[in-house]
């Protein structure tokens, strides 16, 4: 499996891709920072999974 975080040379984790999805998982964060104060961590779990899986192309699955 490869490894995400690692850019396409394997040497650290400056790719562009990932230093995006560093970005807009940080703005999620602050813009979740009420519901994270207010021990709702469970609505920002569910936001930081849906932009990963949005920037990862992947699709819910039936069941």
């Amino acid at each position: 499996m490869k490894d995400w975080t690692a850019s396409e040379d394997g040497r650290s984790n400056s790719s562009t891709i990932y230093l995006k999805l560093v970005d807009e998982v940080d703005r999620l964060i602050l813009n979740s920072a009420f519901d994270l104060i207010h021990g709702n961590s469970k609505a920002v779990a569910g936001l930081i999974v849906a932009q990963l899986a949005h920037v990862h192309e992947l699709s819910p699955q039936k069941n």
